[in-house]
């Protein structure tokens, strides 16, 4: 009887023991085991600019830099074929009802022969050319002689004007910030954050700008002859575009979870967007031309652009063109 008492005993001193054991185990992890949670609010603005415009190709011979600087008289041949507008259509700034007179390829010719007339040539109208030939078409020979006979120095060969929309190469910025924030979104101090939280918070944010892909563009291709020697002296060719700028703005508010165990992280989230009425912002999204901000009223703001594109690569070209002369 007093062995039984005694194996009794003893075994209730080791499920004392045990149970202290487990407990003593039980209480020194749970406070090793932590979790905590923590509101960022992220602000992100992108910037993509993108334009097309090329440096001038220009072959200037021997022959153009001997005649430049005492050429005064200069025509453009007429095209072979145009693109007939008024002028209103053609700058957009109205809306055509009724064209009541037009010259066939007027508007873009005259362009053409008054960018020149402003770098200070006698310009020899087209139209003069033509003479009383009219809508005939004009063999290049015939006006080749008609120049010469008016005094025409130099003839400038269109070889093509276009408009069109090319590919742009771009220019990308980005801005990100982190604030600390409570569950109403309030924007308080900056946050400082290490890389592992920041790429998990740029997880849950929306793209950016994007490349601004095609842009609205003209072209020219122009060859000038010199009468006197019925050589070609002068080859120009330029694409320009509209510039661009596509913009992005985003704001929003993050729930971040981390758990750790004696201080060292277990598990981080920080991809989860709360919202907070207006202050969550999708996605902000606009597209502007940098070069005509304000199309002046244009009915046609598109051919408004267009219009802008031709006159700043005729300008070009005429520019060019007349740098001999100051040289």
């Amino acid at each position: 009887m007093d062995c039984l008492k005694r194996n009794i005993g003893r075994r209730l001193v080791f499920v004392a023991f045990g149970i202290a054991l487990i407990v003593a185990v039980v209480a020194a992890c749970g406070p090793s085991m932590h979790s905590s949670s923590f509101y960022v609010y992220v602000t992100k603005k992108s910037i993509a600019v993108g334009s097309a415009n090329t440096d001038p190709e220009i072959t200037a011979t021997a022959r153009y830099k001997e005649i430049i600087p005492e050429t005064r008289s200069i025509a453009y041949r007429p095209p072979d074929s145009c693109f007939d507008q008024s002028a209103s259509a053609a700058t957009g700034k109205a809306s055509v009802q009724a064209q009541i007179l037009t010259t066939s390829c007027g508007v873009w010719l005259a362009e053409l022969e008054r960018a020149l007339a402003r770098n200070g040539f006698e310009v020899t109208s087209w139209q003069t050319l033509i003479g009383n030939m009219g809508g005939a078409k004009i063999s290049g020979d015939t006006v080749i002689s008609r120049a010469k006979e008016l005094g025409v120095e130099v003839l400038m060969m269109i070889n093509s004007l276009d408009v069109g929309r090319v590919n742009l190469d771009s220019r990308y910025s980005t801005n990100i910030r982190f604030y600390e924030s409570n569950k109403k979104g309030v924007r308080k101090d900056p946050l400082p954050l290490d890389p592992a939280r920041q790429r998990a918070l740029l997880a849950g944010i929306p793209g950016g700008a994007g490349v601004p892909y095609r842009a609205i563009s003209a072209t020219v291709d122009v060859t000038a002859i010199d009468l006197k020697t019925n050589q070609a002296v002068w080859f120009f060719r330029q694409t320009i575009s509209e510039e661009v700028k596509r913009e992005y703005a985003f704001e929003g508010l993050f729930l971040c979870m981390e758990q750790s165990y004696r201080g060292a992280p277990t598990s981080r989230t920080c991809n989860r967007r709360i919202p907070v009425g207006r202050k969550d912002i999708e996605q902000s999204m606009s597209e502007i031309s940098t070069q005509g901000q304000s199309t002046g009223g244009a009915v046609n703001p598109d051919q408004n652009e267009k219009y802008k594109m031709i006159k700043g690569v005729v300008k070009n070209l005429s520019d060019e063109f007349a740098r001999g002369r100051r040289q």
